[in-house]
């Protein structure tokens, strides 16, 4: 599935998010349902993360297996729609340097975990 489509939904967790049109038809390189789901599922870090132009998402990092960079997955605010995901090289160097204050600089509501 790497460079096709994702489906419309995504199920983790028992919880199925609708996937936005953008990332539907062109999803960055190396990202599949699978890999969308296992973040979602296994995050080590997230929290809500406001862009320059106000808006907000909920903001899911991991390790996923085949990718050497953390992932990052955006939700939307209610929790419905699975708005984007990628390699995010930025958070995989500021994680594996241990500059937590990144993360904390960058997102609300931080939470960090186990991914397991």
């Amino acid at each position: 599935m790497d460079g096709g489509q994702l489906p419309q939904t995504i199920t983790a967790s028992g919880k199925a998010r609708t996937v936005s049109q953008h990332m539907q038809g062109a999803p960055h390189i190396g990202i599949t349902a699978e890999r969308v789901e296992r973040v979602l599922e296994h995050w080590m870090i997230r929290g809500i993360r406001t862009e320059q132009d106000g808006s907000q998402s909920w903001c899911y990092m991991a390790f996923v297996s085949g990718m050497d960079e953390m992932v990052r997955v955006a939700v939307s605010m209610d929790d419905e729609t699975i708005i984007t995901a990628f390699r995010d090289r930025t958070a995989t160097r500021h994680w594996n340097r241990g500059n937590r204050g990144y993360f904390i600089r960058n997102y609300q509501n931080l939470e960090e975990r186990d991914a397991g």
